[in-house]
């Protein structure tokens, strides 16, 4: 199955003459819908694939991110896999950051974010965007050559460097206030610019 960018550039170069800028995300919601359909995903929220459709154009709000976050097993995962494999973004969960750090140091974790950007030109479209997976779950705090460290707002706080050119989309079971409190306010009030909040709520669809 393409991609949906595929999709999207294909649909770009047949209506360049009479598709608005801020209208391409339109064409882009059957297909996504349609995606959603046959890989069994619920389209809920209702605005789910209007959101996918504008990542893929970048035509979000401001140009900012996704930040999915709720209780656990509503699906937030799930929809994030789907926009990565169909987008073209890498996805990593907080662990994973986290992990490489502590085993490979900082040049790794700065490859894998993508957060040492020294060319903005002649890369395939979202190739500097980046999903952080399950933001939370990580541990607190690392210490790292005998100073403590909070990894993730770390990472955070360097693709706030690079926004809005490229975005970065979490995912999190932590309230807006656990966010806030465990990440700090600076950071918070970072993710508010990079990212549109969204609630996922319900019950755990893997206990159902």
């Amino acid at each position: 199955m393409h991609q949906i960018s595929e999709t999207m550039e294909a649909q770009s170069k047949s209506s360049e003459t009479d598709t608005p800028a801020t209208d391409r995300w339109k064409r882009l919601v059957p297909r996504i819908v349609q995606d959603l359909s046959d890989e069994q995903i619920d389209i809920i929220p209702e605005r789910i694939p209007e959101i996918i459709a504008k990542i893929a154009t970048g035509e979000s709000n401001k140009g900012k991110g996704l930040c999915l976050y709720g209780t656990t097993g509503t699906g937030k995962t799930k929809r994030f896999k789907f926009i990565a494999d169909k987008i073209g973004i890498t996805i990593l969960t907080a662990n994973e950051i986290v992990e490489a750090m502590v085993s490979d140091g900082e040049n790794s974790v700065n490859d894998m974010c993508k957060l040492d950007v020294k060319r903005w030109n002649n890369v395939p479209p979202h190739f500097f965007d980046l999903i952080i997976d399950d933001i939370g779950s990580e541990p607190t705090e690392q210490v790292l050559y005998g100073t403590r460290h909070n990894i993730i707002a770390d990472v955070v706080e360097k693709r706030y460097k690079i926004f809005p050119q490229w975005k970065t989309h979490i995912s999190t079971n932590l309230t807006k206030e656990q966010i806030e409190e465990r990440y700090g306010h600076r950071v918070f009030s970072r993710l508010n610019e990079m990212c549109v909040f969204f609630p996922m709520t319900g019950i755990d669809r893997r206990m159902a």
